[in-house]
């Protein structure tokens, strides 16, 4: 990973971010009900919507921490031969 992506990733506010998943679960529900491969299912809004925000906040956490974040970009940088 560079560091423009790690920048960018955190740029993302909680609000943002939920505001989108939701709308991104809506926009799937609704096709699963009109191709009527399944029903549109409020149950799933909500508990996808926690799991979205669970990961959000997980992934903030571990790449608020700077050991993580050294050890990942150590790891995932390009050597020069």
């Amino acid at each position: 990973m560079t560091d423009h992506f790690h920048v960018a990733i955190n740029q993302i506010r909680f609000g943002r971010f939920i505001v989108l998943f939701i709308l991104a679960i809506l926009v799937l529900e609704t096709l699963q009900s009109l191709t009527h491969l399944g029903a549109f299912d409020v149950d799933d809004v909500i508990s996808n919507t926690l799991g979205g925000a669970i990961g959000y906040v997980v992934y903030r956490a571990g790449f608020s921490s700077t050991i993580i974040t050294a050890f990942l970009m150590q790891r995932f940088t390009t050597r020069e031969l």
